[in-house]
């Protein structure tokens, strides 16, 4: 019985370790980093235009459930992105020839970038997170991790002044593509945004990116 016992014992301890060094994050090594860079950087290239779902999920500590929302998002090389809520209200975020315009009852209005800062910031955060030149600025500091099917990279701002959040996490999936931001503002405040049903290169109406009248 003893015998029984120790062994389902260590067949228990065995599990949780195989499990834990499954799920664990290693950092890459420098020559993974530079390989990743190159394909991320190699991939934005590629691309024309990307397209797809997001779900938007808001956590915050004295929220009793995060707040979810989801929508399109529309993004080309001309740094044009169409980002628009469908649920749980409608509104389109359009940023254009390095205009800002927030649509909402089909009535568009352009935001003043100077007093609308976080506006401004998001968009360029969201654009350059979505073509990979985001790790390429100079103003975080970046560690790279393997995190199961996804790498991770973590941008922390070296100076906090003027930065809307204290740390930011992509994760790049397979094809080199970002399929997840995180926008952490506080321990228990952080935005989580998934991106799903990309489309790459795939034709997208020049509307799109037009200001409804």
């Amino acid at each position: 019985m003893n015998y029984s016992i120790s062994k389902l014992t260590l067949s228990f301890l065995a599990f949780l370790f195989l499990s834990f060094f499954s799920n664990a994050q290693t950092e890459l090594t420098s020559t993974e980093i530079e390989n990743f860079q190159q394909q991320v950087f190699a991939k934005a290239e590629e691309f024309q235009n990307l397209q797809g779902n997001f779900i938007q999920t808001k956590h915050e500590e004295f929220l009793s459930a995060p707040a979810e929302s989801s929508g399109k998002f529309y993004y080309n090389t001309n740094n044009q992105l169409n980002w628009t809520y469908l649920e749980p209200f409608a509104m389109g975020i359009l940023f254009t020839d390095g205009k800002l315009f927030l649509t909402e009852n089909g009535k568009a209005r352009e935001i003043d970038v100077s007093a609308y800062k976080m506006f401004d910031q998001l968009s360029e955060l969201i654009s350059e997170s979505i073509n990979g030149k985001i790790i390429q600025q100079q103003d975080f500091e970046i560690s790279y991790t393997k995190a199961g099917d996804f790498t991770k990279t973590i941008l922390k701002p070296i100076s906090q002044q003027q930065q809307l959040f204290s740390q930011i996490e992509l994760y790049f999936n397979s094809d080199y593509l970002v399929e997840q931001i995180k926008l952490i503002e506080g321990e228990e405040s952080y935005v989580l945004i998934r991106l799903n049903d990309l489309k790459v290169n795939q034709p997208i109406a020049e509307s799109v990116f037009e200001v409804e009248k």
